[in-house]
C-alpha cells in the first residue's frame, strides 16, 4: 500500500460518506428545511472526490505490506480523520465557521459511537441534521473500514486492515475472505436495525424517533432525538432498548452463526431436506454459540453484578422495586456498552454508584461487537494470566498458556494485554490532566477524558447525563474529539504510528552512532 493507493482508497472513502449524505439531504428537501444545502454540497464533494479517485492506480490483488505495515495503520487513522473532518462539514454549513471545534467534536463523537453531544436542545435541531447524527453513529458502530471493505470487495490487504481498525486481542472471521466477513457484519447490523426499529414502531414510538433510535442503539452509540433521551419514552421501550443494547455488545460473529444456522434450518424446512453444503458452510467453532461462549457469560455476569448493586443503591435511596431496577439495568448496559443513553441523572446518585459507573467505563462488551472500551474477553485473559504469572515466580520454567473456552490465547496476545488495558487507563488520565489544565474542574475533566477515550460519552459533574460537552473550551473539545478516535481504534493502532517514526529515528541514530 502506497501513497497513492492510500489517496485512492480515502477518495472512494469520500464517496461513501457523500453516498450517505444523500438520506438527509433528500429529508430535507422532502420537508423543506432551509438545511439542504449544508448536505448538497459535501455530498457531491464526496461524490466528486471518489469519481476522481477512480482514475489513480490501484492494485486490487497487491499485499497491504508491500510498502510498510505502518502504511496501513496510517491509512486507518486517516480514514476515521476523514469521516470525522467531512461529518462535520453540514455542521459548519448550518452553524457557521465558527463552529469549528463543536462540529468536529459533534463528528468525531457520532462516528466513533461516543454519544457526547454539545447541544442541549437536540429537538429544536432540523431533523435532516438528527438523522445525519444518527447515520454517523450506525456507519461508526459498524466500522467504517468493514463497511469500505465490504463495497470495495478487496482480499490482500482486508485482514491488516480490518485488524488495525478493530484491534482485538481475537480476530475472528466468519468467512475465509475478509470481505465476505465484512459482509456478515453489514448484514447482521441491517437486520438487527430493521428489527428493532419495527418493533419500536410496534410500540407506537414516532416513525422518525424510531429509525434514529434503531440506528444508534444497535451502533452502541447514544444520540438520542429527544433532550431527555431515552427517559421520554414509555418503560416498555426503555426494556426493548435495553435489551438491543446488550445485543450491540455481543460479538456479532456469534450473531452471524446463530442467524446462518436458523436461516439454514427454515430453508430445510421450506424444502423438506437438509441443505448439506450450507450446512458445513455454516459450521461454527465450539465458542461461537450463545450459550457456550466464555466471553459471552463474562460479559452476562458483569451486566448482571453491576445493575445489582445499582438497584441496591437505588432502593436504599427510596426507589421502588420496579422502576429502580429499570433504571438500574438499564444503566449498567448502557455504560457497559459504551451506548451512553439515560433514562435518569445517575450524576444524582450515591457516591458508589457514581464510581461504579466510572468504572464500568473501562469494562466494555465483546470483542468484535459495536461497543468501545477496554473489552470483556480482555479482561478475562488478564484474570487467567494472574495465577499463572504467581506460579512462574516459584517455578520459572512454567509456560504461560492461557485457555479461553476450549482455544489457546496466542502467547503474542496474552502477553501484551496488561500494556493495553494499561494504555486505556493511561491516556484517560493523560487526558484528563491535560483538560483540568485547561480550567476545567477535576470531577469533569477526568470524567469527560474517561467517557471519550472509553466512548461511552456522558460523565460526571458538568458532562453528566442531564449536561453537555458545550461548556468545555474549545481546545478541550477538540483534544477530546482526538480521544474519542483513539478509543475507538482501541489505542493501538495510533500508538503504532505514533511510535514507528521514533523507532526509525532511533534505528538511524545508532547506524549513525
Amino acid at each position: 500500500m502506497n501513497r497513492v493507493e492510500i489517496a485512492a482508497l480515502l477518495g472512494r472513502l469520500a464517496g461513501v460518506l457523500g453516498a450517505a449524505m444523500l438520506a438527509p439531504l433528500g429529508l430535507a428537501v422532502a420537508l423543506g428545511e432551509p438545511a439542504w444545502p449544508a448536505f448538497a454540497v459535501p455530498a457531491l464533494l464526496g461524490l466528486g472526490l471518489s469519481r476522481l479517485s477512480r482514475r489513480l492506480p490501484l492494485d486490487p490483488d497487491g499485499p497491504a505490506s508491500g510498502s510498510g505495515g505502518s502504511r496501513v495503520y496510517l491509512f486507518v487513522v486517516l480514514a476515521w480523520g476523514l469521516a470525522a473532518g467531512f461529518g462535520a462539514v453540514p455542521y459548519l454549513g448550518l452553524f457557521g465557521p465558527g463552529f469549528f471545534a463543536d462540529a468536529l467534536f459533534e463528528s468525531a463523537s457520532g462516528f466513533s459511537t461516543t454519544g457526547a453531544t454539545i447541544f442541549s436542545e437536540v429537538e429544536s435541531l432540523p431533523r435532516s441534521l438528527l438523522l445525519w447524527r444518527s447515520l454517523t453513529q450506525w456507519l461508526g458502530g459498524l466500522g467504517i473500514v468493514i463497511v469500505f471493505v465490504w463495497l470495495l470487495g478487496r482480499r490482500q490487504w482486508g485482514v491488516e486492515v480490518l485488524s488495525a481498525e478493530a484491534p482485538g486481542p481475537t480476530p475472528e472471521k466468519t468467512e475465509p475472505k475478509m470481505s465476505e466477513t465484512a459482509r456478515d457484519t453489514v448484514i447482521v447490523g441491517i437486520v438487527l436495525t430493521a428489527v428493532l426499529a419495527a418493533i419500536l414502531l410496534a410500540l407506537d414510538v414516532p416513525a422518525f424517533d424510531a429509525v434514529c433510535h434503531a440506528l444508534t442503539t444497535l451502533a452502541t452509540g447514544g444520540f438520542s432525538t429527544r433532550n431527555d433521551s431515552l427517559a421520554a419514552f414509555d418503560p416498555v421501550v426503555q426494556w426493548v432498548v435495553c435489551f438491543f443494547m446488550f445485543l450491540g455488545g455481543v460479538r456479532f460473529a456469534i450473531h452471524t452463526y446463530e442467524g446462518k444456522r436458523v436461516w439454514a434450518r427454515i430453508i430445510g424446512a421450506v424444502r423438506r431436506l437438509g441443505n448439506r453444503r450450507w450446512r458445513r458452510r455454516v459450521s461454527a467453532p465450539p465458542t461461537a454459540s450463545y450459550l457456550d461462549d466464555p466471553e459471552l457469560r463474562l460479559y452476562g455476569s458483569v451486566v448482571a453484578a453491576a445493575a445489582a448493586l445499582l438497584f441496591l443503591g437505588r432502593i436504599s435511596a427510596g426507589e421502588g422495586w420496579a422502576e429502580g431496577l429499570r433504571h438500574a439495568m438499564f444503566q449498567a448496559v448502557a455504560v457497559i456498552t459504551t451506548t451512553g443513553y439515560s433514562t435518569a441523572d445517575y450524576d444524582q446518585w450515591s457516591h458508589f454508584s457514581r464510581l461504579l459507573i466510572l468504572l464500568l467505563m473501562f469494562s466494555g462488551g465483546c470483542v468484535g461487537s459495536t461497543a468501545g472500551s477496554v473489552k470483556v474477553l480482555r479482561w478475562l485473559i488478564l484474570f487467567k494470566k494472574m495465577p499463572l504469572a504467581v506460579r512462574v515466580v516459584t517455578q520459572p520454567h512454567t509456560e504461560l498458556r492461557v485457555h479461553v473456552g476450549r482455544s489457546v490465547v496466542r502467547s503474542s496476545v496474552s502477553s501484551t494485554i496488561g500494556e493495553s488495558i494499561l494504555l486505556f487507563f493511561g491516556v484517560a488520565a493523560a487526558g484528563g490532566l491535560a483538560v483540568c489544565a485547561m480550567g476545567v474542574d477535576p470531577v469533569t475533566a477526568f470524567s469527560a477524558s474517561a467517557a471519550s477515550v472509553t466512548n461511552v460519552g456522558p460523565g460526571l459533574a458538568a458532562v453528566g447525563p442531564a449536561a453537555d460537552y458545550s461548556s468545555l473550551p474549545a481546545a478541550a473539545k477538540l483534544l477530546l474529539a482526538a480521544l474519542m478516535i483513539a478509543g475507538r481504534l482501541e489505542i493501538v493502532t495510533v500508538a503504532v504510528l505514533l511510535f514507528s517514526p521514533l523507532r526509525a529515528l532511533r534505528a538511524r541514530l545508532r547506524s549513525a552512532l
